[in-house]
């Protein structure tokens, strides 16, 4: 269960333990996938976020970073903004314009699935599966295989 930012601000500074200072590993997964995107992209995953979480608990986010710190959290945010309508149209953009994959968080991983599994690989996961394809099409346009070893 989330704490409330009034119950936050009851806890005193001693309670915390020394780690909660530096930024955690899992943090970095949000501030990379925002590096990703487009001031515009960004710009709508962000209100998108904002705007349910006020819809449905009616409260403020006061700092994305730390609302999305959490690995799970993010993920579950990001997969709801890829399945609303909002998340739909960025997709297709995204997928329309030259979208530098090598920058893309996922390139490392996606481009050794799609050489190593190829067509399997791209149908696995339909809420992904058009950003595989735009991402295999890339991949051979630009020759990315090259140096990818089995």
């Amino acid at each position: 269960m989330r704490q409330t930012s009034q119950e936050c601000e009851k806890r005193s500074p001693e309670s915390l333990p020394d780690k909660a200072f530096s930024t955690p590993q899992t943090n970095q997964t949000y501030t990379d996938f925002i590096q990703t995107l487009s001031e515009e992209e960004r710009e709508n995953f962000e209100r998108f976020v904002r705007e349910e979480w006020r819809r449905r608990k009616g409260e403020e986010i006061v700092s994305l970073e730390r609302f999305l710190a959490k690995e799970e959290d993010f993920k579950n945010w990001h997969q709801r903004f890829l399945d609303s309508p909002a998340g739909r149209g960025a997709k297709k953009k995204a997928i329309a314009t030259s979208y530098n994959w090598r920058n893309d968080v996922r390139f490392d991983t996606w481009i050794w699935e799609a050489f190593n599994r190829g067509f399997e690989w791209l149908h696995e996961n339909e809420s992904e599966r058009e950003q595989r394809k735009a991402f295999y099409d890339w991949a051979f346009a630009v020759n990315a295989f090259d140096g990818v070893c089995l």
